[in-house]
């Protein structure tokens, strides 16, 4: 949620998968003025280029997820990113 005043632009959500296997990522709910995402997974780490955050990926893997969105989030805006990691 933007608790601030003014909105957020060019916004990175950042996580992490511990030691678990990556499962899948994706976007929930997320607000109309959010235009586009791109994420990276285990499954496409640097060098490899993002992806569409719509991309189904291969699961396997451990390390970051981050969800790279342009457009903005007005104060009081709120969305949801998800990823699933399955415990070995």
């Amino acid at each position: 949620m933007n608790n601030g005043d003014a909105p957020i632009r060019s916004m990175v959500v950042n996580d992490m998968t511990p030691g678990y296997t990556f499962v899948s990522a994706t976007t929930g709910t997320t607000p109309a003025s959010l235009t586009g995402c791109v994420k990276r997974t285990p499954a496409n780490a640097p060098p490899v280029g993002p992806v569409a955050c719509t991309d189904m990926q291969p699961t396997g893997g451990t390390g970051p997820v981050s969800w790279a969105f342009t457009g903005t989030v007005e104060s009081g805006g709120m969305g949801m990113v998800l990823f699933q990691a399955k415990v070995d």
